[in-house]
């Protein structure tokens, strides 16, 4: 992983630059302009110019380093505002061109999260905007807002885990420099081959027998290498032609010379490269999914006990109760659902009170989210939406799909990434661990005896048959608060499609609630592991200025 010395050393002339963008991107043509996007002059590339280092107006106290925005500077608005067919609304009706542009602007701003730099501009009512109005100013807009976040983050996964980084920041030379290796390289391997085909061994040397003649294993082996390397080479140099970082370097170069514009055979050029999907996908665009109610009383198999006390505990040991289900493809309607809770709260976050308020049911259910940690809010939750799955399959009602596939896909990714994947979370890490472990057990005592989740169902359910006013709210566990919820939820919403859409629109509102986060590292190790949609919140949020979460809506986080 790139060391955080080097990036921050990097990431110096962005940081500095992002404290006063807004002061000249402030004035009226910008403000009056339709196009939403040509208001940012969030830099894209060209600020590693020697001319546009030349503003000499550092000054004291704080010795910011102002970039002079030349001809040589690409920034988002010029991007947005180029004339040339291959981006105007004919030629880019989807904004892809443009959107690969501004994903790596916003990529060169959240690097500044792992150079350890302040976000100057998330107090800024522009930097909500960006989001709100930029790319989500329609409903619909939410598969292009995650199109544009992963591409960002196929960015900073190369800039950690492959060498793109390295080759495209040295600008233009450097890259012309590769490729005339790979090509030299590549014509060397023709020319050895060739050498090869000519060069005739002593009779005595060991030769292997065909259908055709003999043929001499040293030949054999080396032409074979020989080959093999070449064609790596090949793969490698198409690979780079056809990466997201060439596809940004064509289009700044287009944006910046309008001979390019003019120039057919470059923009056909372009379509091609253009055209050409990229290799890189640091996503699996999955959910991870854990069930406590099914889970709670798996232990580790002798499997997992051997490998772990193989590897001197390098590979931990799965603690009580940590069995994973089997993860699923990211649903649209879970993407479609947190995007317009984001859009209907702004950028306030709540951790799905304003959800309850908004549905009306506030005064049924507020007690559950007003918990001493998200963690706990997470787990009686997550109890209460698997009791209310179990009484809807058993009872066979009618189900309105997207509410259930919403709710319950996030209900179990929240568990997955309390059990798995904590440091993600708000809150220390070790004490989302120490209370999912009390949790288990606590489940363990209690659901003692039962196999079949309707067991489980009506165990739980039957815990304050004999009334509520026997409830002590401060000695009750985890457990019987999830199935107090649940009672509530079933008993007191009795419109199946209401209880869903609760449901639905609080775990959508949570999801958001727990994305922002300082541990910007450990975002980073996901990536390398296939990735996690809450580091898709995180840096969406982060672009809209939401850095971390309403202190006022829980008591501890």
């Amino acid at each position: 992983m790139a060391s955080r010395s080097s990036l921050a050393k990097n990431t110096k002339l962005i940081a500095d630059f992002m404290a006063y963008e807004h002061e000249i991107s402030n004035n009226i043509e910008d403000e009056l302009d339709p196009m939403y996007m040509c208001r940012y002059n969030y830099v894209v590339a060209g600020d590693d110019d020697d001319d546009a280092k030349m503003d000499e107006s550092v000054k004291p106290p704080l010795y910011y380093h102002r970039l002079a925005i030349t001809d040589e500077v690409i920034t988002i608005k010029k991007i947005y505002r180029c004339r040339g067919r291959l981006l105007s609304p004919t030629g880019d009706p989807e904004h892809k061109l443009k959107d690969i542009c501004l994903s790596f602007a916003l990529y060169r701003l959240l690097c500044r999260r792992f150079g350890g730099y302040p976000f100057a501009e998330c107090n800024l009512e522009k930097t909500w905007n960006l989001i709100r109005y930029g790319l989500l100013s329609k409903e619909e807009d939410y598969e292009r807002a995650f199109r544009v976040i992963e591409q960002e983050l196929s960015f900073l996964f190369d800039l950690f885990y492959t060498k793109y980084a390295v080759i495209f920041n040295g600008g233009f030379r450097l890259l012309a420099s590769r490729v005339a290796l790979s090509i030299g390289l590549t014509m060397s391997c023709f020319l050895a081959v060739n050498i090869l085909s000519n060069y005739k061994p002593s009779k005595d040397y060991v030769n292997l027998l065909t259908a055709s003649g003999r043929v001499n294993i040293d030949k054999l082996i080396t032409g074979v290498v020989i080959i093999g390397i070449c064609i790596m080479e090949i793969i490698q140099f198409i690979l780079i032609m056809i990466s997201n970082w060439s596809k940004v370097m064509w289009i700044c170069k287009y944006v910046k010379n309008e001979s390019f514009q003019k120039n057919k055979h470059f923009e056909l050029f372009m379509k091609m490269i253009i055209r050409c999907r990229s290799n890189s996908k640091p996503w699996e665009r999955k959910l991870g999914q854990y069930s406590l109610l099914q889970s709670f009383n798996q232990d580790p198999n002798i499997f997992s006990r051997f490998i772990s006390k193989l590897t001197g505990d390098i590979i931990p040991l799965p603690r009580g109760g940590q069995k994973e289900s089997p993860s699923i493809e990211l649903p649209w309607v879970v993407k479609k659902a947190v995007i317009l809770s984001l859009r209907n709260n702004g950028p306030k976050l709540s951790n799905g009170k304003a959800s309850l308020q908004r549905n009306q049911v506030g005064n049924l259910l507020s007690w559950a989210c007003e918990l001493e940690t998200t963690t706990h809010v997470i787990i009686i939750w997550h109890i209460a939406t698997n009791l209310c799955r179990i009484k809807l399959a058993a009872s066979k009602l009618g189900r309105d799909e997207d509410f259930v596939t919403i709710a319950t896909a996030l209900s179990h990714y929240c568990a997955y990434l309390m059990t798995f994947a904590s440091r993600l979370l708000p809150g220390h890490a070790a004490v989302t661990d120490f209370i999912f472990d009390r949790v288990v057990n606590e489940a363990r005592k209690l659901l003692d005896g039962c196999e079949s989740e309707n067991q489980k169902h009506e165990k739980l359910m039957n815990l304050l048959c004999e009334g509520e006013a026997i409830f002590n709210e401060e000695e009750a566990t985890l457990i019987e608060k999830g199935a107090l919820l649940g009672k509530h939820l079933i008993e007191g919403i009795e419109d199946n499609g209401l209880r869903w859409k609760v449901l639905a629109d609080f775990w959508a509102e949570l999801m958001l609630f727990v994305a922002p986060s300082d541990d910007a590292r450990t975002h980073a190790e996901h990536l390398a592991k296939g990735g996690e949609f809450i580091t898709h919140l995180w840096a969406l949020l982060s672009h809209a200025g939401i850095l971390k979460q309403d202190q006022t809506q829980t008591a501890a986080v």
